[in-house]
């Protein structure tokens, strides 16, 4: 039955065991090369994200402590239009603090979403105590506005 093996030369018997495992390697090679494509496209993608999403983190804290800065400025200015430049400041950079925290909840991974979403919701808390010390500052009341900004408004900055 395998008389005809025996009848081939040395070179023809090792030809298809060789033509056989190159086959198989040249698979190996293919797949592992599809794969590490694969990879390396959600590896770039997953650090795009991480990166854009920590970029905007950082976007809505500085937004926040300018504003924050802003909202002060407003407290202990005496000038009418002093006062009213550190409004537009704290406007300014309000919306930068909102505009941010709305762009960073697309890029969420599911199970982090209501996370970032909580953080939108942070920066309307605080803006709406900073105004409330701003009004206060408005109307001459200095003291009322200070305590309102380092109390309830420290506590929803820190949040």
């Amino acid at each position: 039955m395998l008389r005809w093996f025996e009848d081939l030369r040395l070179a023809a018997k090792l030809a298809l065991p060789l033509s056989i495992l190159l086959l198989v390697v040249g698979a190996i090679v293919w797949q592992a090369a599809a794969s590490m494509a694969g990879l390396a496209s959600s590896l770039e993608e997953a650090t795009g994200r991480t990166a854009t999403r920590n970029s905007l983190a950082f976007q809505v804290e500085a937004a926040v402590n300018a504003a924050a800065v802003a909202e002060k400025n407003v407290i202990i200015e005496t000038g009418d239009a002093a006062m009213r430049e550190n409004v537009a400041l704290f406007d300014q950079r309000i919306a930068r603090a909102r505009d941010a925290a709305a762009r960073i909840v697309p890029l969420a991974l599911p199970e982090r979403r209501a996370v970032l979403e909580r953080l939108g919701a942070m920066v309307g808390a605080y803006e709406a105590v900073a105004r409330r010390a701003i009004a206060l500052a408005l109307q001459n009341s200095n003291t009322d506005a200070q305590a309102l900004s380092g109390g309830e408004g420290r506590r929803v900055r820190a949040e």
